[in-house]
């Protein structure tokens, strides 16, 4: 079953959102602790992510069910 690239897309935007958000957190010194929680929790959903064994991407757009 073909996948339409809105899937990649919002892949794309979670990531680039979650990359500008560690770095303005990264940024205050009081909220060092709840960054690197944050880091480590996004990293497992990121691999959760990448490593779902039902999608198979064969390139950037077409991702394959």
């Amino acid at each position: 079953m073909l996948v339409t690239s809105l899937y990649v897309f919002f892949l794309y935007f979670f990531f680039i959102f979650l990359f500008l958000f560690l770095y303005f957190s990264l940024l205050s010194y009081e909220s060092s602790s709840f960054s690197m929680l944050f880091i480590s929790m996004t990293s497992v959903i990121g691999v959760s992510f990448s490593t779902a064994p039902h999608h198979y991407c064969k390139s950037a757009v077409l991702c394959y069910d």
